[in-house]
């Protein structure tokens, strides 16, 4: 058996290993070297894992989180206007280059009037909710001059009919308690899920935003 402790001002690190063949090496001290190499990186790990917590806020209870595909949100449900100066900046460098843009989620319409106010030539935006949809019905009545249309469904059913986009704004959220658990708990970010699929259809050198 073999046992490392790594003991630091706030917490202690031990690693014991059961199995004399787990981790084995041709000379000891290169099995050290790993082992040691291990613990130092996984302590780094914790403590920039305290200071990431400090910035945490405390957010809703998504346990038991209902089903909002269909769902009938007020506009704060959909976007904080707090949230509106980071949409202006993101819309912006999705849209710096014109061309054709994805939208993926259209909410209270704010990232895509941004968007337009960018000149693109051609705007396509893919939304599920119905109630939405609703909205977007609404608000393109005031460009009756722009090339834009909306694909009513999941991304994930209607993004692989689509072709290729010279830049992709990606802002959703979680539908469903198992959407949050599998991309939000258990993923590096929230658009993790997305990246392949934005790789698929994003020109080269096109803006991903997120």
């Amino acid at each position: 058996m073999t046992k490392r402790i790594k003991r630091l001002p706030d917490f202690d690190l031990t690693l014991q290993i059961k199995n004399g063949e787990y981790i084995k090496t041709p000379r000891d001290y290169q099995r050290n070297w790993l082992l040691n190499r291990s613990m130092n990186e996984f302590a780094h790990d914790v403590i920039a894992l305290d200071s990431l917590a400090q910035k945490f806020v405390k957010g809703s209870v998504v346990q038991g989180m209902e089903d909002r595909t269909q769902a009938h949100l007020d506009d704060m449900e959909i976007m904080e206007d707090w949230q509106i100066p980071v949409m202006k900046a993101m819309a912006k460098e999705v849209s710096g280059q014109g061309g054709h843009i994805l939208e993926v989620g259209f909410g209270r319409g704010i990232g895509s009037d941004l968007i337009q106010q960018c000149g693109v030539d051609r705007h396509t935006i893919i939304e599920c909710n119905d109630s939405i949809v609703a909205r977007f019905n609404d608000w393109v009545a005031q460009y009756p001059d722009r090339d834009i249309s909306i694909e009513h469904g999941l991304w994930q059913d209607v993004l692989p009919n689509l072709g290729s986009f010279d830049g992709i704004f990606f802002h959703t959220y979680p539908l469903k308690e198992s959407d949050y658990v599998e991309q939000i708990a258990n993923s590096v970010t929230f658009a993790e899920h997305f990246f392949e699929h934005a790789a698929n259809h994003l020109k080269p050198g096109g803006p991903l935003l997120i």
